[in-house]
C-alpha cells in the first residue's frame, strides 16, 4: 500500500492535530449515526455468519436432506454458494487489510471515505463518530454525491460475491417454503418441515433472514444506480470529471473547517513532536491562529 498514492487529492490532516474529545456530544442525530454504524455491523455479520453455516450444511451433507428435494441442478448450485462464500471472504481479508492502513495513516479524510477504518474509528471510540458526523454531507446532492459513490465502491461484492447466492438462497425458499409454490406462507411451511427435518428448517430459517437482510442492501445500491444518471450529470455541469472528485471536494472542505476550529494549540503540536515550527508555519490550516 502507498500512503502517497491512497491520500492522493485529500486534505492530509490528521487526527493527530486535533483534541478528538472535544467532539463528544449527545445531540440526536450524533447518536443515532453512531447507532447506525452498529446496526450496519451486525447485518453484515449475520449476512456472511448465515450464509456460511447454509454454505458448510450444503458441503457437508452434500444434500439438502433427501432426493425429493433436488429440484434443481444441486451440485451446481451448491458450488457456485460455496464460491461465492470464498470470494466474499478473500474479499473481506482484503478490505480489512486495506481498512486497517488506512487506518494506520491516522488521515481523517482518507479514514472517513474508507467504510471499514471508519466503522473501526467509530467503535475504538464514539467521540471518533462525533467527529464523523460533523464531517457528514448536509444537502441532499452532496450526501447523494457520497451514497452513490459508496455504493459504487461496493458494487464488486454486491454484484459478484452476494448477489448470486442470494439468488439460490431464493429458488431454495421458492420451492421448499412454499411447499412447490402450493402454499405461500413461508414461517408456517417451515414450521411443518420442522417436524419432520429439523436440520432443512434450520437452513431454510437461516436463508430466509439472510435473503431480507440483503434484499435492505440491494435496495440501498439500486437507489444509488437510479441515482447516478443525474446526479453524475449535475457533476458534470459543476465542473468535476469524476464523482469521486467532488467527494473528495466536498470531505475536503469540511475536514479543512474543522481543523481550523478545532486544532490543538501549536505550543502542543510542537511539545508532542506531531509538528515542528516550521510545518505549523507552511501549513495554511494555522495561519489564521496565533497560538
Amino acid at each position: 500500500f502507498d500512503s502517497k498514492k491512497d491520500t492522493k487529492g485529500l486534505e492530509m490532516a490528521t487526527f493527530d492535530i486535533l483534541d478528538v474529545k472535544a467532539f463528544y456530544n449527545t445531540r440526536p442525530w450524533t447518536v443515532l449515526s453512531y447507532a447506525w454504524i452498529w446496526i450496519l455491523l451486525i447485518l453484515k455479520i449475520a449476512v456472511l455468519g448465515g450464509d456460511t453455516y447454509t454454505c458448510v450444511c450444503l458441503l457437508a451433507f452434500n444434500r439438502w436432506s433427501s432426493e425429493e428435494y433436488n429440484m434443481y441442478e444441486y451440485k451446481i448450485a451448491k458450488w457456485i454458494f460455496a464460491g461465492c462464500i470464498l470470494f466474499r471472504m478473500v474479499l473481506l481479508v482484503y478490505q480489512v487489510a486495506w481498512a486497517v492502513h488506512v487506518y494506520r495513516t491516522r488521515n481523517i479524510a482518507l479514514a472517513y471515505l474508507n467504510n471499514y477504518a471508519r466503522m473501526m474509528y467509530a467503535i475504538r471510540s464514539y467521540n471518533y463518530q462525533c467527529l464523523f458526523h460533523q464531517i457528514d454531507l448536509e444537502g441532499f446532492f452532496e450526501w447523494a454525491c457520497f451514497f452513490v459513490y459508496s455504493q459504487l465502491d461496493d458494487a464488486f461484492e454486491m454484484l459478484v460475491a452476494d448477489l448470486p447466492r442470494q439468488v439460490i438462497n431464493f429458488m431454495t425458499l421458492r420451492f421448499y417454503a412454499t411447499n412447490g409454490e402450493t402454499n405461500n406462507a413461508i414461517l408456517a411451511n417451515i414450521r411443518e418441515i420442522a417436524e419432520t427435518n429439523r436440520r432443512l428448517a434450520m437452513v431454510l430459517s437461516v436463508q430466509l433472514c439472510s435473503l431480507v437482510i440483503f434484499l435492505f442492501f440491494f435496495f440501498q445500491f439500486v437507489l444509488a444506480m437510479l441515482l447516478f444518471i443525474p446526479i453524475k450529470v449535475k457533476v458534470s455541469h459543476k465542473g468535476f470529471r469524476l464523482l469521486k472528485d467532488i467527494c473528495y471536494h466536498y470531505v475536503n472542505s469540511n475536514v479543512r473547517y474543522l481543523v481550523k476550529k478545532n486544532h490543538k494549540l501549536k505550543k502542543e503540536l510542537i511539545a508532542q513532536g506531531i509538528m515542528d515550527f516550521r510545518e505549523i508555519q507552511e501549513n495554511p490550516l494555522f495561519q489564521s491562529e496565533s497560538t
